[in-house]
C-alpha cells in the first residue's frame, strides 16, 4: 500500500445481534489508535468516535484492505 494513502478496513455489522456492536466499536477505536481509516456502513452506524460512515453501496470497500463482519452465522462468501 501506498504511504500517501492511509490504510483503511471496513466493518460490517450485523447490529441485532447483542455482542456484534460493541465489539466492533472495540476493533474500531483500537484501529483508529493505530492511525487506520474504519469505515462503518451508514445503515449500521455503530457510534464509533472517528470512523468514516459510507454508503451502503459497492464503494463501500474500495481500497480497503480487510472487511470484517461481525455478528454473522461464520459463513464466508
Amino acid at each position: 500500500m501506498s504511504k500517501n494513502k492511509p490504510r483503511a478496513v471496513l466493518l460490517v455489522v450485523h447490529t441485532r445481534r447483542p455482542e456484534a456492536p460493541a465489539a466492533a466499536r472495540e476493533l474500531g477505536e483500537r484501529l483508529i489508535a493505530a492511525d487506520v481509516e474504519v469505515r462503518v456502513l451508514e445503515s449500521e452506524d455503530i457510534g464509533c468516535p472517528g470512523a468514516t460512515v459510507v454508503a451502503d453501496d459497492a464503494g463501500a470497500a474500495d481500497d480497503a484492505e480487510l472487511v470484517v463482519a461481525f455478528g454473522g452465522d461464520g459463513t464466508l462468501l
